[in-house]
């Protein structure tokens, strides 16, 4: 589901779970590829892009899980997530998304808690759905969402649950690039480049100070839950 290979110092992560939606032990996935990334590349050398395959990047939260879980599982999900999203929000690894499709709800939130996005035209929306799958927005994550957009954008993603096109997420400040589904890892990975060789302590340092109070924020209420 989730494949880890490198590219020279640069590890790229495929996403390949169809809609890649989160489960609590998808979550507990993606932490164990973090912690790989983030051993394997030390104070060295690396940056992170994440892609994936077919029409799909992440379409957020699996509902139909979240559904039948255990109470236990329900409760500690949204934390655990959110805990996830400011673990990459201030990750000491340069981070790249390549949006290959369709970016929805959380897999929205977690692009935008990546450093840098390309997203490929001709296939795919960014959206926060949530208005009309009648979902709120859990305070944490709407202020990863203010730190990471624009207040126009903001508004019209999370109030009319705007769907954007990749032309128009580029138009919005959304994402960096765009480009076609061919060139999008090469995008990436060129992304990637100018940061790849950039002193680990500063960067890390310098991303904690743009970040940090947003990474103790969306961690507060997993941490909570660990004190119990």
């Amino acid at each position: 589901m989730l494949q880890l290979r490198r590219e020279e110092h640069v590890h790229v992560l495929t996403l390949q779970g169809g809609e890649n939606r989160f489960r609590l032990d998808v979550l507990h996935r993606w932490n164990a590829v973090l912690d790989q990334v983030e051993a394997e590349v030390g104070a060295g050398p690396g940056a992170l892009v994440v892609t994936g395959e077919g029409k799909f990047w992440s379409n957020g939260i699996d509902l139909e899980w979240l559904g039948t879980a255990r109470p236990d599982e329900v409760r500690r999900f949204v934390p655990t997530l959110n805990a996830l999203l400011g673990r990459v929000v201030s990750f000491p690894v340069p981070t790249v998304a390549a949006l290959n499709g369709h970016t929805f709800a959380g897999g929205a939130m977690l692009a935008l808690a990546m450093d840098y996005r390309v997203m490929r035209t001709g296939r795919g929306w960014f959206c926060l759905p949530e208005v009309d799958i009648q979902v709120p927005i859990h305070r944490a994550m709407l202020r990863l969402l203010e730190r990471k957009m624009t207040p126009a954008a903001l508004r019209d993603a999370v109030l009319l649950g705007r769907r954007f096109t990749a032309e128009e997420a580029l138009a919005a400040g959304i994402v960096d690039q765009v480009c076609d589904v061919e060139a999008l890892l090469p995008k990436g990975l060129a992304m990637a480049e100018p940061l790849v060789t950039k002193e680990r302590a500063i960067f890390s340092r310098l991303k904690t100070d743009l970040y940090g109070d947003l990474q103790q924020s969306l961690e507060a209420d997993l941490e909570q839950l660990q004190g119990c």
